[in-house]
């Protein structure tokens, strides 16, 4: 095992314990010998969540601020900490994760240190119509060209990135992949029995995109008992979703469940015994995240990891990726009568929907994990995860 460097400084002005990926990429990190010390903000729906116990990783976050002149000085005393703090940690490598963050990595970079830049979600074209917002997305464009490596996890968002900021920095296209490492030996998917509902899974924000109303009405639709499992919280953006999904769903056979939201290693109790993950959104804007999110979404992983068939959208993206290989159904989100028969089928195929879930599964073991996503980055780095 090779190990040059002994600090990863992480610093995101969000909660890094709600992105999967990153605490994936720390955990290899600390497995390595890095120490870690992540330093975010608590954000809206996520006070509640952790990560997963590791020695070597420390997690500090600031409370959030309501919006308004009080947040922007919150981001500049969110920015003067993250210099102070990288001061006294002293760390071999700054992880900056988010476009919020990138003012305090530009200027940490040009005082010396070694910079990732992991860009999740790529400014949308409506963004940017405040000074404070012009000014932040001037400094990512400027540290994408800037860092010694990107980040980005799908890979038209990488050409969309060096077309957008003429960036010719090392390039690393990583998916949203869980680690091997959590996928237990004893999974809990299990064939769906004669006279068991139908029971479909999702995880993630609750809002009317990802979990649409024509979802519910292609439930009450499809003519077969379904119990629809809905984990998450809503953001400030959100608000309401839960209600206009619960009346949705009331006085009808589909049976809605809400139990809240969890942190991403505990999700593994709320999938058990159930049969097929749900990511399948509604897209109506112009939203590049949005418009390649196959390989970005850490939801497809995390259902098949678990052994749960996919039903995803009927675009080319997500049918070449998920579709075609056998690992999910196809349906039109904005069609309640295709989600419907979507649902019918998986219903009527029992058989068939284990399969396609213990397929995704072996990939997920075989490729599609953090692991082997990861390694490109650690070998830029100057590192091996391989003994």
């Amino acid at each position: 095992m090779i190990v040059n460097a002994k600090k990863v400084l992480y610093l995101q002005y969000t909660n890094p314990t709600a992105y999967p990926p990153l605490e994936n990429s720390s955990r290899i990190l600390g497995d390595l010998g890095y120490d870690i010390l992540f330093f975010g903000i608590r954000s809206s729906g996520t006070g509640n969540f952790t990560f997963k116990m590791h020695d070597k990783i420390i997690v500090e976050l600031m409370n959030s601020e309501d919006r308004g002149i009080k947040q922007k000085l919150h981001f500049i005393r969110y920015i003067w900490k993250s210099f102070m703090i990288a001061r006294a940690f002293k760390p071999d490598w700054i992880y900056v994760s988010d476009m919020m963050a990138t003012p305090v990595g530009l200027f940490l970079k040009k005082i010396g240190y070694k910079i990732i830049y992991h860009e999740h979600d790529s400014p949308s074209s409506e963004a940017g119509s405040s000074l404070l917002m012009k000014w932040v997305n001037r400094c990512r464009n400027s540290l994408a060209l800037k860092a010694d490596m990107v980040v980005v996890p799908q890979h038209q968002r990488i050409q969309f990135v060096k077309q957008d900021t003429g960036s010719n920095r090392p390039f690393h296209c990583v998916w949203n992949c869980p680690l091997k490492a959590d996928i237990p030996d004893d999974y809990f998917h299990h064939e769906r029995q004669a006279g068991e509902p139908l029971k479909l899974y999702y995880h993630g924000s609750i809002n009317l995109e990802r979990i649409p109303l024509t979802l519910i009405e292609g439930a009450k639709r499809s003519g077969v008992p379904i119990i629809i499992r809905a984990v998450g919280y809503e953001t400030i953006g959100s608000s309401g979703a839960s209600n206009a999904l619960r009346k949705a769903a009331s006085g009808s056979l589909v049976n809605l469940e809400l139990p809240g939201s969890f942190s991403h290693f505990e999700l593994r109790e709320q999938i058990k015994g159930m049969h097929v993950g749900w990511n399948c959104y509604k897209n109506e804007s112009n939203d590049l995240n949005l418009q390649h999110l196959a390989g970005a979404s850490n939801k497809s992983f995390d259902y098949l990891s678990s052994g749960l068939a996919l039903i995803v959208n009927d675009s080319p993206e997500w049918i070449e990726m998920f579709e075609t290989p056998g690992y999910a159904r196809s349906t039109n989100s904005h069609c309640p009568d295709s989600i419907a028969n979507t649902l019918r089928w998986l219903y009527e195929n029992p058989s068939l929907v284990s399969e396609m879930g213990q397929k995704g599964r072996d990939r997920i073991i075989t490729d599609w994990n953090y692991e082997k996503q990861f390694e490109t980055v650690l070998t830029e780095m100057g590192l091996s995860a391989r003994k």
